[in-house]
């Protein structure tokens, strides 16, 4: 869990972040000789909009917020060949 926060070094009124939650999580599968594997995984289950950066006017003419990457998943396979 993240705390309440401001995300920027001036603590600008935009720049106040609530607590927020961002959970990942990955399973992975090996084979006994050690030749693949495959891991299913994802990050930011909530699906939190929350700001990770924020520049304030004093930086450039207008707010700029960034928010986290909405929740992603995928699946990755890994093959060795020798």
């Amino acid at each position: 869990m993240t705390g309440s926060q401001f995300v920027d070094a001036a603590n600008s009124p935009g720049a106040f972040q609530k607590p927020y939650v961002q959970t990942s999580a990955h399973l992975s599968l090996e084979s006994a000789d050690g030749h693949w594997s495959v891991t299913a995984w994802a990050r930011n289950l909530e699906n939190n909009g929350a700001i990770y950066s924020y520049f304030g006017a004093f930086v450039t003419p207008y707010d700029l917020g960034y928010p986290l990457a909405p929740r992603t998943f995928g699946v990755t396979l890994r093959m060795r060949t020798n």
